[in-house]
């Protein structure tokens, strides 16, 4: 899939809502709509991110995929 398509098909980020989605649902989404450079790229992002802070810019994560 169209990394395009697939982030804007995601729902909606929304400051002081929970998220719509949880990260375990968002990588299995990532594995099976993008190829396994992306999908191991946000895996990354999520894995190496300790609980509470921030996620590295999705610029950076891309650049590494």
């Amino acid at each position: 899939m169209n990394l395009e398509y697939f982030i804007s098909s995601l729902p909606l980020l929304l400051q002081d809502q929970p998220a719509k989605i949880t990260p375990d649902a968002f990588l299995a989404l990532c594995h099976e709509q993008l190829t396994p450079a992306l999908a191991g790229a946000a895996a990354e992002m999520l894995a190496s991110t300790p609980a509470g802070a921030p996620v590295r810019p999705v610029g950076a994560v891309l650049q590494t995929a």
